[in-house]
């Protein structure tokens, strides 16, 4: 970044990537898994993933304020926490209804980027 934007050897990295409209590895792993998560939400993706979520209202019978949400499961070892299956509705249950609401991938992909920039 400091390359293409002609900066100093020592200049932050944060504003050239905010400028130049450029996502990090980490936000491009966000936008990946959260892409996969709209996918699985709207059967996009292959029938292997049908029973890969559960929601919560799948789980309890009755209203809850989180029923909406996806349910985290356990995960014992560090490995494990780094999986789609738990990742995946971390990252979308922290997400505004707004954005859990769009209809089109594209659309979807477009204001995710948004938001995360």
């Amino acid at each position: 970044m400091r390359v293409i934007s002609h900066s100093p050897y020592l200049a932050h990295s944060d504003p050239l990537f905010n400028s130049l409209n450029i996502l990090k590895v980490y936000d491009l792993t966000h936008l990946a898994v959260l892409t996969f998560m709209y996918r699985a939400i709207n059967n996009l993706l292959p029938k292997k993933f049908s029973n890969f979520l559960r929601m919560v209202n799948q789980v309890h019978l009755y209203n809850t304020r989180n029923s909406m949400n996806y349910v985290l499961p356990y995960a014992r070892t560090g490995y494990r926490t780094g999986s789609i299956q738990i990742v995946g509705p971390r990252i979308w249950n922290s997400l505004p209804n707004e954005f859990k609401e769009i209809k089109h991938i594209c659309t979807f992909k477009r204001e995710m980027k948004k938001h995360i920039c």
